[in-house]
């Protein structure tokens, strides 16, 4: 066998592995820059259920936000009120 054609053929296989090689990674490059932005998610990671909050005391509420610059948490009183009265009842 002529070990000249061998190497370029090995070299000429390792150059297409690579530019393929490549290519995924320039094209996860490009998917997560335009695409993993455009994921928005909000965690709420307390109260995590269960807790028993007395009235008149102030607590933290935590969360983590994934692709937000500003979070806003909204929640009408009476919804509480509501809530507090029908566990109260049970």
């Amino acid at each position: 066998m002529n070990s000249s054609i061998f190497e370029k053929f090995t070299l000429e296989r390792n150059l297409v592995y690579i530019s393929v090689a490549a290519i995924l990674i320039v094209f996860g490059l490009i998917f997560y820059l335009f695409f993993g932005q455009l994921t928005k998610s909000i965690q709420i990671l307390a109260p995590n259920g269960g807790e028993e909050w007395e009235i008149g005391q102030t607590y933290e509420i935590i969360w983590e936000a994934k692709g937000l610059e500003k979070v806003g948490i909204e929640y009408p009183w009476q919804v509480v009120v509501k809530l507090y009265f029908s566990a109260r009842d049970l």
